[in-house]
C-alpha cells in the first residue's frame, strides 16, 4: 500500500492530544476515551450547551467519559429540543451517577411554560447494572445534583423483557430512577411510563423519580403510569414482591426527602399479576400505591417533609392472589400509599411539615 502524499502523519499520542493538527478544526478531544471525534458541546459561562437533539443524544456518552468528570459538570439547554428528528429510542439512560446541574432555564421566561422543552424523548431500553434496572433521563442523581427549569413533555418510557433480570430491583422515573440527596426544582413532566408484562423484580416507580432523598420542589407530573399485569413462570421465581408506585415518587430513601408544592395529575394503573408467585426469602408481597408517593418511611432520626402536595389523577388497583409463601397486602392512598415508622412532625414554628 502506497503512503498517502497528502496529509500529516501523527503518532497516536499526538493525534489524541490538543496539540494535534486537528485541533484547529471542529474536532473534540477526549484523550482518555479514544481518538478525536466530531461530536462535542460548546462551553459558555461554566455550562456545556445542549443546543439540539444530537447534543442530547450524545449527553449520556459524554458524562460516562473518563477524560474529565463530565458527570459532575453543568449543562444547559439553549433551545427547545424535539427528539423525534432522530431514530426512535436513540437516547439511553446514562450508566453513571450525575452530580452536576442540568438546566432548561430561559432567561426571559415569565413562568414555567416559558422555560425550554424536551419533546418526544421516547425510551425503549433500560439499563441493567449492579443488580438494578434503571430507566429515565438519568439513572441516578447524586449529591449536589440539580435539575431545574425544565419541561419534559410528550415523551414515554416503555420497557419490556425484564424477566431475564427478574431478581433485580427496578428504579424508573421520568427524570431519574433514583435520587440521592439531589434537587429537582421547577420541572414539568409529561412522560407516559409502561413497564411491559414480563416478570419483574421489586419496583420503585414514580412519574418523576423512582426512589428519592433530597428536595423536589414546584414539580408537576402529568404522565400516565401503567405498571401492568406481569407474568411469572417457574424460571422467574422466587421474586421480591414489594412494589412502590407514586405519581411523583415511588418511595422515600433512607435519607430525608422534602416534597414541596408538588402535584400529580396523571392516572396510575398499579401492579397486577395473574401468576402464582413464590417470594424470595425475607421479602413480602406488598404493593404501595399513592397519588403522590407510594411509601413514606420515617425513622427515629429522619422525618421526611411533605408540604402543599396534591393529586388529581385517578388510581386503579387490581385484585391480588396470595403468593405460594407468605401473604399479600395492598396499601392505597390518594396522596400517600402508606406512612410508616415514627410519626411525622405535622407543624413546627408555624410551618406545616406534612399536609395531605
Amino acid at each position: 500500500i502506497n503512503s498517502p502524499t497528502i496529509g500529516v502523519g501523527e503518532s497516536t499520542s499526538l493525534m489524541k492530544s490538543t496539540s494535534s493538527s486537528l485541533s484547529s478544526g471542529e474536532w473534540y478531544f477526549y484523550p482518555l476515551d479514544g481518538y478525536p471525534i466530531l461530536q462535542g458541546m460548546a462551553l459558555s459561562g461554566g455550562y456545556y450547551l445542549i443546543e439540539n437533539a444530537r447534543d442530547l443524544a450524545f449527553f449520556p456518552e459524554l458524562i460516562e467519559f473518563n477524560t474529565l468528570s463530565y458527570n459532575e459538570a453543568n449543562f444547559k439547554l439553549t433551545n427547545d429540543i424535539d427528539m423525534s428528528i432522530l431514530a426512535p429510542g436513540i437516547y439511553r439512560t446514562p450508566s453513571v451517577t450525575f452530580s452536576g446541574e442540568f438546566l432548561g432555564t430561559n432567561d426571559s421566561a415569565q413562568d414555567q411554560s416559558d422555560h425550554y422543552y424536551i419533546y418526544n424523548l421516547n425510551q425503549t431500553e433500560y439499563l441493567a447494572i449492579n443488580s438494578k434496572i434503571y430507566a429515565g433521563l438519568f439513572s441516578v442523581l447524586g449529591s449536589g445534583s440539580l435539575v431545574k427549569d425544565l419541561n419534559l413533555t410528550q415523551s414515554s418510557i416503555s420497557i419490556d423483557q425484564t424477566g431475564v433480570f427478574y431478581s433485580y430491583d427496578v428504579f424508573v422515573g421520568g427524570i431519574a430512577g433514583e435520587m440521592i440527596a439531589g434537587r429537582i426544582e421547577n420541572v414539568y413532566v409529561d412522560v407516559d411510563i409502561d413497564l411491559g408484562e414480563d416478570a419483574i423484580g421489586s419496583i420503585r416507580l414514580g412519574g418523576v423519580v423512582g426512589q428519592a432523598s433530597g428536595v423536589i420542589e414546584r414539580v408537576t407530573n402529568n404522565g400516565t403510569i401503567n405498571v401492568n399485569n406481569h407474568t411469572y413462570t417457574t424460571s422467574t421465581v422466587p421474586v421480591d414482591g414489594r412494589h412502590y408506585i407514586g405519581g411523583i415518587v415511588g418511595r422515600t430513601a433512607v435519607a430525608k426527602l422534602q416534597l414541596i408544592e408538588v402535584a400529580n395529575r396523571g392516572d396510575i394503573f398499579s401492579y397486577d399479576t395473574d401468576s402464582s408467585i413464590t417470594l424470595a426469602s425475607g421479602t413480602q408481597f406488598y404493593i404501595y400505591t399513592g397519588g403522590v408517593i407510594g411509601l413514606v418511611n420515617h425513622s427515629t432520626f429522619i422525618k421526611h417533609e411533605l408540604s402543599d402536595v396534591t393529586n388529581s389523577g385517578d388510581l386503579t388497583i387490581y385484585p391480588m392472589s396470595q403468593p405460594t409463601n407468605g401473604t399479600g397486602r395492598q396499601y392505597l392512598g390518594g396522596v400517600v400509599g402508606l406512612i410508616s415508622g415514627s410519626a411525622p412532625v405535622l407543624e413546627q414554628d408555624n410551618q406545616i411539615k406534612f399536609a395531605s
